[in-house]
C-alpha cells in the first residue's frame, strides 16, 4: 500500500499543479486583455491631447495676431493724438504769442484794471 499512497499524492500534486497552471494562463489572458485596453486608451488619450495642443497652438497664434493688431492701432492712435496736441499747442501759442499778442495783452490789462476797480468799490 505504500505505493498507492504515493501514486495518490503524486496524482493530487499533478492535479493541483495543472489547476495552478490553468489559473495562471487565465490570469495571463486577462492581463493581455487589460494591457490591450490600456494601450487603446493611451492611443486615444494621446490623440486627444494632440488635438487639444493643436487647438491651443491655433488660439495662441490668433491671440498673438489680435494683440499685434491692437498694438498697431494703439500706436497709430497715439501718433494721431500727439499730432492733435501739437496742433492745439501751436494754435494756443499763436493765439497768445502770434500777431494778436498785443490785443490780448491790452485786453488782459483792461481786465486787471476793471477787477481792481471792482475790488475797491465793494465794501
Amino acid at each position: 500500500m505504500p505505493g498507492k499512497r504515493d501514486d495518490k499524492t503524486t496524482d493530487l500534486t499533478v492535479k493541483i499543479l495543472r489547476e495552478i497552471r490553468d489559473a495562471a494562463r487565465q490570469t495571463n489572458v486577462r492581463l493581455d486583455q487589460t494591457n490591450a485596453r490600456l494601450d487603446s486608451l493611451q492611443h486615444e488619450t494621446n490623440a486627444r491631447l494632440d488635438q487639444t495642443n493643436s487647438r491651443l497652438d491655433s488660439l495662441q497664434r490668433e491671440m498673438r495676431e489680435s494683440i499685434g493688431q491692437t498694438n498697431t492701432r494703439l500706436d497709430s492712435l497715439q501718433r494721431e493724438m500727439r499730432k492733435g496736441f501739437e496742433h492745439v499747442g501751436q494754435r494756443i501759442d499763436n493765439l497768445l504769442l502770434g500777431p494778436h499778442r498785443e490785443d490780448h495783452e491790452q485786453i488782459h490789462e483792461r481786465l486787471e484794471r476793471i477787477e481792481r476797480h471792482l475790488d475797491l468799490s465793494t465794501p
